[in-house]
């Protein structure tokens, strides 16, 4: 049997980049490889002008993510996206399945910091299914 998990995730007081408008984020998840760099997984859509942003929620399969470890790694990065290709970095943080299923469940916000280290807003995660 397929392991599926289904995860809703928004941002919370994102800092703002752009100078005309609010920045327009989405969401990148990277796991762990076998070589202990982290890898691209999936993408959420662009939030024009938002931030506090709830994305569409993300499904994973096993293979994309090991959902048989609850203690599998997850960098979640945020991005404004520039248009034509370019992007500036938000905010990111490192979290385990674990961690996100319990913010899921207690409603707690998980902290973002920027390239400084710096506070970077707040990621909640609306929703966390494993079946």
């Amino acid at each position: 049997m397929v392991r599926k998990l289904t995860v809703g995730l928004g941002g919370r007081n994102l800092p703002n980049k752009d100078r005309l408008s609010k920045s327009d984020p989405f969401l990148i998840v990277f796991s762990v490889g076998q070589s202990g760099a982290f890898k691209f997984v999936k993408r959420t859509e662009v939030k024009k002008n938002n931030l506090n942003p709830d994305w569409k929620d993300l499904e994973f399969e096993d293979g994309e993510l090991d959902l048989s470890h609850k203690t599998t790694i997850l960098r979640l990065e945020v991005l404004d996206d520039d248009g034509r290709g370019k992007a500036d970095h938000l905010g990111s943080a490192v979290f385990t399945l674990a961690q996100l299923e319990v913010a899921g469940k207690q409603r707690s916000r998980l902290q973002l910091v920027d390239k400084e280290k710096k506070d970077a807003g707040h990621l909640v995660v609306n929703s966390f299914t494993l079946e």
